[in-house]
């Protein structure tokens, strides 16, 4: 399974509905301030993932399934007692 892309950063202002993050190489990414957690504000330090869409629909199968793994290794064991 193909690893996100981090990207790490500050918010460096918020303008015009966007939350302008500068990352540590230096660019600048603007994000819209409305899709931001309410506790960020400019100065927050910020992780941006980027993954594809095939990889976050892998990340999500291979989630349930350690969940379903999970209960019926958790429900089978409380049938043998």
């Amino acid at each position: 399974m193909a690893k996100p892309i981090l990207l790490e950063g500050v918010i460096d202002r918020l303008e015009n509905g966007l939350a302008v993050i500068k990352t540590k190489e230096g660019q600048e990414v603007c994000w819209p301030a409305a899709k931001l957690p309410a506790e960020l504000k400019a100065g927050s330090p910020v992780v941006l993932s980027l993954l594809s869409q095939q990889a976050k629909e892998q990340k999500r199968q291979a989630l349930a399934k350690e969940l379903l793994n999970e209960i019926l290794n958790v429900s089978g064991s409380s049938k043998t007692n």
